[in-house]
């Protein structure tokens, strides 16, 4: 049988590049940039054999005139259209046009009606969304298997009994070693962990490493992957196996994907026999941390651990709310993570009176548990905050230091850890709501050691402390300070700026400032995530 693939082509212009005009002081950050505009982006919920499936494509150049062509395969290397005139990366199998076509409307968003073979039942198919033009931009390739005739595909139900349904991002539900915190098999051409990748992008810049089956040469280093800017420095950026080819050696170049933000929260809740009310309160005052952060642009995971390591089914196990473990605050809703938190945040007051929130916390990062019952919360590209409730003393034989130390061993730069703490401080605490809390050291030297936020526990409204909470993810923010590994020519140092969506500017020094003490250049205002960052210089 003819494999087939399904891949879906966008006729527009070529990038464009655009002057930023300065008149007087620094102006605003040009519109364009803020937000940046939406990727162009293919997604597909469950897809049945003999059926039409919705192809759902967003960010998509308006007037744009998308086609479809497709056929099973997996993702992978394979060959493309003669409209792309190479290799596409994402998709495996020859390709065929379809009768399938629309011009995008104004909101950028087309939804296609595809009948799928009844024939193909149970094969693995390929999909990918590619904007056609000099340089062709691909975008995400998805993998979806075709379920047989007559399954039926209901968005709110877990048909596979994992904890996942298509609306909590389940590629598959049909099949339970396929969701979002499933270990993705390497080079086989399936996507088991619904994130659009075979394999392993450990670096979070959309491609697979080469030891899992992908491309990605360089798989620590999110501005070393194919298509990646080359500069001139005897590095392979864009992984084609040549070194500086292609770039203006005769000027020096250095390149930064702006990194967006990232973070890890884990909350530490005393489950102890004296903390009903404090643990209600946080969980009221859930809504005020995660509403502001339940946003693409904050790419938040949140879990729940007890400081009961006694009993072997929660020593260092993330709370389970009913459905899952952790929660994505970008993938899902504010009220949905309002839910999540409001169950996950009040695990009960039967724990072990010995509490060991170190250890707990610890445990809940390490493995075993990160590859079992914690799979998917902790990323190695990402910040770490640690929240502590609890109004009796750390018991573990960990000093605070030990405890720090194993946190940011989990961290490479620049990725941060901070250790946050709720509790009775050092001089204890007592409320006519919820009574005493006892004097506690180490669980604030922790803090104080990580440049955490300190609260106390009797307040019994928490809203103040989670929002300093908040606001250390939100000031991270997306980066906008770039440090060079080579001594520039100020005289004739340059800035342009790429985004995700192909427009290129070139930035005018009234956006930035260099420091010749840190060898460091600093944006006035925020880049949009994932754009590239260029700066040149003559040699």
């Amino acid at each position: 049988m003819r494999p087939w693939i399904l891949v879906l082509l966008a006729a527009c212009s070529a990038p464009e590049t655009v002057q930023l005009a300065v008149d007087g002081e620094a102006p605003a950050w040009p519109d364009a940039l803020l937000p940046p505009p939406p990727d162009f982006h293919l997604s597909a919920g469950n897809l049945v054999a003999g059926s039409p499936g919705a192809l759902q494509v967003d960010g998509a150049p308006a007037g744009a005139v998308v086609k479809i062509v497709y056929g099973t395969g997996g993702l992978g290397t394979g060959a493309c259209p003669p409209e792309l005139d190479g290799d596409c990366y994402g998709v495996v199998g020859s390709t065929g046009t379809l009768p399938f076509q629309a011009t995008v409307p104004a909101s950028g968003s087309v939804t296609f009606s595809v009948p799928f073979p009844a024939s193909l039942a149970n094969r693995y198919v390929g999909l990918q969304v590619v904007v056609t033009g000099p340089g062709s931009v691909q975008s995400n390739a998805i993998g979806r298997r075709l379920l047989p005739p007559g399954t039926p595909v209901p968005a709110n139900a877990d048909s596979d009994g994992d904890g996942f349904s298509i609306n909590d991002g389940d590629c598959d539900d049909y099949d339970p070693t396929v969701s979002p915190v499933a270990p993705d098999a390497s080079g086989n051409q399936h996507d088991e962990n619904c994130d659009d990748l075979d394999g392993v992008d450990g670096d979070g810049d959309g491609y697979a490493s080469v030891s899992s089956g992908g491309r990605d040469c360089d798989d620590n280093a999110p501005g070393f992957h194919p298509g990646a800017v080359e500069i001139c420095d005897g590095l392979d950026q864009d992984c084609d196996g040549a070194p500086d080819n292609g770039a203006a050696c005769a000027q020096q170049h250095e390149s930064f994907v702006v990194s967006g933000v990232r973070t890890d929260v884990l909350f530490v809740i005393d489950d102890s026999c004296s903390m009903s009310e404090e643990q209600r309160a946080i969980a009221a005052a859930a809504a005020s941390f995660s509403d502001p952060l339940a946003i693409p642009r904050y790419d938040v995971h949140v879990g729940v651990v007890t400081t009961d390591t006694n009993d072997p089914l929660r020593s260092g196990a993330l709370v389970d709310d009913g459905t899952q473990r952790w929660i994505g605050l970008a993938q899902h809703t504010p009220a949905q993570a309002r839910a999540f938190l409001g169950v996950a945040m009040v695990p009960g007051v039967n724990g072990h009176y010995l509490e060991m929130g170190f250890d707990a916390a610890v445990a809940a990062l390490t493995p075993p548990l990160t590859t079992t019952t914690n799979a998917g919360f902790l990323r190695p590209s990402a910040d770490l905050q640690v929240v502590v409730l609890s109004d009796e003393e750390e018991q573990s034989v960990r000093s605070a230091p030990d405890f720090v130390a194993a946190l940011q061993a989990l961290k490479a730069p620049p990725y941060e850890v901070e250790v946050h703490a709720i509790t009775g401080g050092a001089s204890g605490c007592s409320s006519t709501a919820s009574g005493f809390a006892d004097p506690e050291l180490k669980y604030s030297e922790a803090a104080a050691l990580t440049g955490g936020v300190r609260q106390s526990i009797c307040d019994l409204s928490y809203d103040v402390a989670m929002g300093l909470v908040r606001q250390r993810i939100i000031d991270r923010g997306p980066q906008r300070v770039f440090a060079l590994t080579a001594s520039p020519d100020v005289a004739t140092l340059q800035m342009d700026l790429r985004l995700s969506s192909g427009t290129s500017y070139h930035v005018p020094s009234a956006y930035w400032s260099y420091d010749a003490a840190n060898n460091t250049v600093t944006l006035a205002r925020v880049p949009p995530a994932g754009a590239i960052v260029t700066l040149s210089w003559s040699m």
